[in-house]
């Protein structure tokens, strides 16, 4: 290649990054986790052949987490909006691992869209944290099947709003 070609290449690479992407807020990496939660806690006693320990645990966990979302004020800070979220998201990978890895539609789209949120939330926490945040994103990013976070978000709102 030559080194207008390489020069190009790094130009475009560079466009991509500027500053026009589109940047994640803290109101929708909380939506995305809120519909992560309701649509789990709503649908996971409608799976079939589910025991029932695992259904009262993703339950409880979907429970806790909208508890610590609807606890954040419109006041919150980004640092006590990130921890708040770092546990909201806690309970999220707790709610998709207690879940079995084959689940029938469409139960295995709703843990993928919630799985495939998990990068977006995470790289949101990190961006306002100055210590590395620990998570289980390789645990819950298998689940994804390869679904964009756009495309997690998307599937979780509509199946929120019915």
């Amino acid at each position: 290649m030559s080194r207008l070609g390489i020069l190009f290449c790094g130009l475009v690479a560079l466009a991509a990054c500027s500053s026009t992407a589109p940047r994640t807020t803290p109101t929708v990496v909380i939506t995305d986790i809120s519909n992560a939660l309701t649509v789990l806690k709503a649908d996971v006693a409608l799976i079939p052949n589910l025991p029932p320990a695992t259904v009262i645990q993703v339950q409880d966990d979907a429970t806790k987490g909208l508890a610590v979302l609807a606890a954040l004020g419109a006041e919150a800070s980004n640092v006590s909006t990130a921890n708040a979220l770092m546990q909201a998201e806690g309970f999220l990978n707790a709610a998709l691992v207690a879940l079995p890895p084959v689940l029938p539609q469409p139960y295995n789209m709703y843990v993928a869209a919630a799985a495939a949120i998990i990068p977006t939330v995470e790289a949101y926490i990190a961006s306002t944290q100055t210590v590395p945040v620990s998570g289980t994103i390789g645990v819950v990013a298998a689940r994804s099947y390869g679904m964009s976070p756009a495309e997690g978000s998307a599937i979780l709102a509509k199946a929120v709003k019915g």
